[in-house]
């Protein structure tokens, strides 16, 4: 999989909005250009529309509704999945692994759009919690919560029922502010708690959006503003709860 001789190579890592954006905009850049050759690695071969996860938690839209294959996208651009492994910035290569082989592909340029990861290392405890990034994630907590409702149902025990039906939301960014509306709705009844490490909610917007998120989220759900989330007082039942979001 080496760099052909007569063709320079521009390297792309990551099948996400930024790494599509990108092959498409030097697919329109070099069209004129066969001396350019473009190759986009993901791990997986659709494009995931994050902002739909939440839909797909609750049940209203279908798996299909919020993935759209990778390729549809791009015009000259070569597509590959594969899994990064490593990245060999002396010899211009990386080391792909793809249906139990590993692979290296030269690259004359490269480009990182591989996004993030949800920082567990913060706060201790937090390894045990669920994250919410992938298609996986949605449908896994969709699951846990259904179950959850299936074990209180046939609860007895009034404290044990409630902490079944207790689900703590940690983070008031975008992810935390949509989610914990539609859990609260999927619900429709238990308690949800918001937990923010910041003094606000969406505070990366605008202060009409802020307005908007708090009014309606401030109806239903017990929202935690502390500096750092050690200093959350949460009442119980959350502290033995076994639904917690991050």
């Amino acid at each position: 999989m080496g760099s052909s001789a007569s063709k320079k190579r521009i390297l792309i890592l990551g099948g996400g909005f930024g790494g599509v954006a990108t092959a498409r905009h030097l697919d329109r850049l070099f069209r004129r250009r066969p001396d350019i050759e473009i190759v986009l690695v993901s791990r997986d071969n659709f494009l995931l529309m994050t902002p739909l996860l939440f839909e797909v938690f609750s049940g209203a839209l279908d798996l299909r509704s919020c993935t759209f294959p990778i390729r549809a996208f791009l015009r000259t651009t070569r597509f590959v999945e594969a899994t990064v492994q490593c990245i060999d910035l002396d010899r211009h290569v990386v080391r792909l692994a793809a249906a139990g082989e590993s692979k290296e592909l030269a690259y004359d340029q490269l480009v990182l759009a591989l996004g993030s990861k949800t920082n567990r290392e913060r706060t201790p405890g937090s390894e045990h919690a669920f994250t919410f990034k992938t298609l996986a994630d949605a449908l896994l907590l969709r699951n846990h919560v259904i179950e959850r409702f299936e074990r209180a149902d046939v609860e007895t025990d009034p404290q044990r029922k409630a902490q079944l039906l207790t689900f703590v939301v940690i983070g008031g960014g975008l992810v935390g502010v949509e989610l914990t509306p539609i859990g609260s709705a999927l619900l429709g009844f238990g308690f949800l708690a918001l937990g923010s490490i910041g003094r606000d909610l969406e505070h990366p917007f605008d202060n009409s959006v802020h307005d908007v998120a708090m009014t309606s989220i401030c109806r239903t759900i017990e929202i935690n503003l502390k500096q750092y989330l050690g200093e959350a007082d949460l009442p119980p039942p959350i502290e033995p709860v076994r639904g917690v979001l991050w």
